[in-house]
C-alpha cells in the first residue's frame, strides 16, 4: 500500500498458508557467562501472543545474543515477533567505558526500532484527508503540531488498528489472508527501522497505543509512478509514441536500479517490485517531479546463508519472476526481472506477457516462464537498440545470467543518459562539493555530543530539510561509486577532491580524510544517508531546524524511557550544561529537554 490507492488487488499472485517472517538470528558468540547472564535477565514470551495487552507491541521481546565482529564483544538483540529487532553492544567493561562509536551505532539503531507508546500520535500531528487505503489501515495526509516558530511539516500517516481481531492474541478465526495482511503491515515496520537510502521512502517516527499503530512516513507529493506513467503515456500518445521518452525512462530506472541495488547489498529482496510501489517525490512542475522513492516493504525478506531463497509464492502477477511460478522460490535476482517488466511498460506503454484484461493468469504465466514476451508491438519496434538489449538481459530466465542491478547501472543504454542525475542548474554538485568540504573540516572540530545531537536530528530528517535539497542527494549519489548506498572513505575524498577541484597544497590527503572521518559518527567506516544528512544539517539555519530538534527529543527520550539511562542522552546533555543555565529535573525524569538539544544543535552550526 503505497500514498494513493494502488492498482487492483486483482493481479496478486495466490499466497502460500504460512506466511510468517523468514528470517531470525540465533544465539551465538557464548563467552565467559556472560551470554547466561544476559537469558537469566530476561524472559521471552511463552504464550506466541503480543505482550500482555490485546494488540500492545511492548513486550513481545526474546533476547539472544550473537557474536559482534569485534573481538570480546556480544550483541544482545531483542527480537520483537512483530516489529523486528533492536540491537545494543555489550561488553564486560561497558558499564564504565567512554562513549564509544559502538555505543552510539546501537543507540542509534534503537531510536526508531520501537515505536513510543508514552506520547499520543495526536498530540504533535493533525490528520488530514486520507490518501490511500488497506484491508487493515488506512494513509492520510498529515502535518505536525509545531511549537513556537518552527515550521510545520507534511507527512504521510499509515494507520493500522491493533484493535482488530487479526491484531489480538485472542482472535478465535483468522483467515489465511488476514494473517498475511498482518503480517505484511509490521513486516514494512521492521524493514522501514532499518532502511536509509535517498531513493527509499524514509520513516520519522512512529506511535503505538493499545489500539492503533502510526507510522510516520515522508511526504511523496506526485503521488504512485504508476498514475504519472499512464499520465504521461497518454500525453505522449497524441504526439505517436507508445511508452514515455527514453530520456525519461533513464532517469526514472536508475533511481529504481540505486534503491534495489541496496536492498541487494544487504541481502534484502523486495518481492514486489511494480510502478505502483514507487512513490514520486514531488508534485509536478516541481524540481522533485521526477525523483523516486520505493516503498511498500511487507513482503521484503532478509535472506541468510540458511535461507537463502524466499519460498512464500507472493508478488503481483505480471511483474513476478518466472522462477517463483516453477516454486524454485525468489533470490535477489528475482527483483532484476521486475525490473525488467517496469522497463518494458515504461518504453512501450503496455505489459510484455499481457495483452490485455482479457489475457487469463494462465496464459500469462505460461509466457512468464516461458520468457516470452511482445517484441511485434509497434511500441517495442520503436524503442531503441540499446533499450531493447536492457529489457533482454533483464528478462533472461537463467537467474545466473540474468543482470544484478548494479550491472544494470553500468549498460551503456543508461550511461549514454544526458541528465544522470536530478539536480536544478542553479544546485550543480560541484558548486555543492565545495561547501561540503568546509561542513566537514566544521564537523572534525565538533565535540562528540554534537555531532551526536546532530545525528538524531538527521534520523528524523530528509533532504527536504537542507537548503539546496536536490544537490545535496544528487552528489550523495555521485560519490557513491559502487551503489552500495554508503559513502566510503576513498568514495568520499577521492570524488570531493575532484568535484570541488580542491588542490593538496591547500586541503592535503590526511586532512581531508580526517574530515570524512568525522562524518562517521557510528563507526563504520563508511558515511550513509543519515550521516551525510546530519553534515548537511550544519548549513541549515537554526530556525528551520526546530522541527528535527522536537522529533529528535521525542526519540532520544524514548531511549531514556526504556531505562537505559543512555549514554548518548548524558552526553548531549552535559554539554548542554556548559553552553547555557538549566534546571535540574525530577529523579527519574529525562535530563534533556528540548531546550538543550535545540542549544547544542545552535553550538554545531554557530562553528566558524
Amino acid at each position: 500500500m503505497g500514498q494513493t490507492p494502488s492498482q487492483s488487488s486483482a493481479e496478486a499472485v495466490e499466497h502460500s498458508q504460512a506466511n510468517a517472517r523468514e528470517t531470525s538470528l540465533q544465539p551465538g558468540g557464548v563467552q565467559s557467562g556472560l551470554y547466561s547472564f544476559l537469558l537469566g535477565c530476561t524472559t521471552p514470551c511463552s504464550d506466541g501472543g503480543f505482550g500482555e495487552s490485546t494488540g500492545s507491541l511492548a513486550k513481545v521481546v526474546q533476547h539472544c545474543c550473537i557474536a559482534s565482529e569485534r573481538e570480546g564483544v556480544l550483541e544482545l538483540v531483542e527480537q520483537h515477533r512483530v516489529i523486528g529487532d533492536a540491537v545494543t553492544l555489550i561488553e564486560d567493561n561497558a558499564w564504565s567505558s567512554p562513549l564509544s562509536a559502538e555505543i552510539l551505532g546501537g543507540c542509534r539503531r534503537k531510536l526508531l526500532s520501537r515505536p513510543q507508546s508514552d506520547r499520543r500520535f495526536e498530540e504533535f500531528y493533525k490528520l488530514a484527508q486520507q490518501i490511500g487505503e488497506g484491508s487493515f489501515g488506512n494513509v492520510y495526509k498529515a502535518s505536525s503540531k509545531s511549537k513556537g516558530e518552527a515550521k510545520a511539516r507534511t507527512v504521510a500517516v499509515k494507520v493500522f488498528s491493533l484493535a482488530s481481531p487479526i491484531a489480538s492474541p485472542q482472535a478465535k478465526v483468522e483467515s489465511e489472508e488476514s494473517k498475511r495482511k498482518f503480517s505484511s503491515f509490521v513486516g514494512e515496520y521492521a524493514m522501514l527501522c532499518r532502511l536509509d537510502h535517498p531513493q527509499i521512502i524514509r520513516m520519522h517516527e512512529s506511535f503505538q497505543t493499545n489500539a492503533d499503530l502510526h507510522l510516520v512516513l515522508e511526504m511523496c507529493r506526485g503521488g504512485e509512478l504508476y498514475a504519472l506513467l499512464v499520465r504521461r503515456i497518454k500525453e505522449d500518445s497524441n504526439h505517436g509514441s507508445h511508452g514515455l521518452l527514453e530520456e525519461d525512462v533513464r532517469i526514472f530506472l536508475r533511481q529504481m536500479l540505486l534503491a534495489v541495488a541496496y536492498l541487494h547489498n544487504r541481502r534484502i529482496v523486495h518481492r514486489d517490485i511494480k510502478p505502483e510501489n514507487f512513490l514520486v517525490y514531488g508534485a509536478p512542475g516541481e524540481p522533485e517531479a521526477d525523483v523516486l522513492k520505493l516503498c511498500d516493504f511487507g513482503t521484503a525478506m532478509v535472506l541468510t546463508d540458511q535461507k537463502p531463497r524466499s519460498m512464500v509464492n507472493i508478488g503481483t502477477l505480471s511483474y513476478t519472476a518466472p522462477e517463483v511460478y516453477m516454486r524454485k522460490g525468489a533470490d535477489l535476482p528475482a527483483d532484476a526481472w521486475s525490473l525488467g517488466v517496469v522497463l518494458y511498460v515504461m518504453l512501450t506503454g503496455t505489459n510484455p506477457f499481457r495483452v490485455g484484461k482479457e489475457t487469463s493468469k494462465q496464459d500469462t504465466v505460461k509466457k512468464i516462464k516461458a520468457g516470452s514476451f511482445a517484441t511485434q508491438r509497434p511500441g517495442w519496434q520503436k524503442v531503441s537498440e540499446n533499450g531493447q538489449d536492457l529489457v533482454r538481459k533483464l528478462l533472461v530466465l537463467g537467474e545466473d545470467q540474468r543482470l544484478t542491478c548494479v550491472q544494470a547501472l553500468k549498460h551503456e543504454w543508461l550511461l549514454a543518459a544526458r541528465r544522470i542525475c536530478i539536480v536544478p542548474e542553479e544546485e550543480e554538485p560541484e558548486t555543492l562539493a565545495v561547501t561540503v568540504v568546509r561542513l566537514l573540516r566544521q564537523m572534525r572540530e565538533l565535540r562528540d555530543a554534537q555531532r551526536y545531537a546532530l545525528l538524531a536530528c538527521a534520523v528524523g530528517a530528509t533532504e527536504a530539510d537542507l537548503p539546496q535539497p536536490s544537490a545535496w542527494r544528487a552528489l550523495f549519489l555521485a560519490l557513491d561509486q559502487d551503489a552500495d548506498g554508503l559513502l566510503s572513505m576513498e568514495e568520499v575524498t577521492s570524488g570531493l577532491r575532484k568535484l570541488a577541484g580542491v588542490p593538496r597544497a591547500e586541503v592535503s590527503d590526511d586532512v581531508l580524510s580526517a574530515a570524512a572521518k568525522a562524518a562517521d559518527m557510528d563507526g563504520s567506516g563508511a558515511i550513509d544517508w543519515a550521516e551525510w544528512l546530519a553534515v548537511g544539517l550544519l548549513s541549515a539555519k537554526p530556525s528551520e531546524a526546530d522541527l528535527l530538534v522536537e522529533v529528535a527529543h521525542r526519540l532520544l527520550s524514548r531511549l531514556w524511557s526504556d531505562g537505559s539511562q543512555n549514554e548518548v542522552v548524558l552526553a548531549i546533555w552535559k554539554f548542554a550544561r556548559e553552553l547555557g543555565p538549566h534546571t535540574d529535573k525530577e529523579a527519574g525524569k529525562v535530563p534533556l529537554s528540548v531546550d538543550d538539544l535545540r542549544l547544542v544543535l545552535a553550538s554545531c552550526q554557530a562553528q566558524p
